[in-house]
């Protein structure tokens, strides 16, 4: 069976404050971090051998997570203008939430590829899980920071097995 993956990424930079946590707005900066990190994206696959991937977003249900997926899909010709919203990966959900989400999608559409727009510390704890295999905090992301995920099978893809995940140090950081 193929090599499995999917794209991890930090909305980009937020407003300190808002209506409520779920409605604070990306920032001009986090605007142009969701764009260069759309454009970036789709630079990286065009520049592999074999054909460009097509990534089809989840996002999270708060506003800046769905801002910044909108500015990448605008700007990646890689990513799907479908994306999916969910519950279970905002900053007071936990692993396990993030998890069974997660999985619930990937296992319901085995075949596609995902880019996971959402959190801190959801993202932090993801990684942390899927290279390391341990309830660790795992490696802080930058805003808009992309990383890649690669699991050797898809039932340790679909399930998100702990510690079986590749992932280089970091995929497509966002520019400061």
């Amino acid at each position: 069976m193929a090599v499995q993956e999917f794209l991890l990424m930090r909305h980009g930079q937020a407003e300190a404050y808002g209506i409520t946590d779920e409605e604070r707005e990306l920032t001009s900066r986090g605007a142009r971090q969701a764009e260069r990190q759309g454009r970036a994206l789709d630079a990286f696959f065009r520049d592999q051998a074999g054909p460009v991937p097509a990534y089809r977003i989840i996002q999270s249900t708060y506003l800046r997570a769905r801002e910044t997926a909108e500015l990448v899909m605008q700007q990646a010709d890689c990513v799907s203008r479908d994306a999916l919203t969910i519950d279970g990966i905002t900053p007071e959900d936990s692993l396990q939430d993030a998890i069974d989400s997660l999985s619930a999608v990937f296992t319901k559409y085995p075949n596609q590829h995902f880019l996971v727009v959402c959190h801190m510390p959801v993202v932090a704890l993801l990684d942390g899980h899927c290279l390391e295999g341990a309830k660790t905090d795992g490696r802080a992301f930058a805003t808009a920071e992309i990383r890649r995920y690669r699991f050797p099978d898809a039932d340790t893809y679909q399930h998100l097995a702990a510690g079986c995940a590749a992932a280089p140090a970091h995929f497509l950081k966002a520019d400061e």
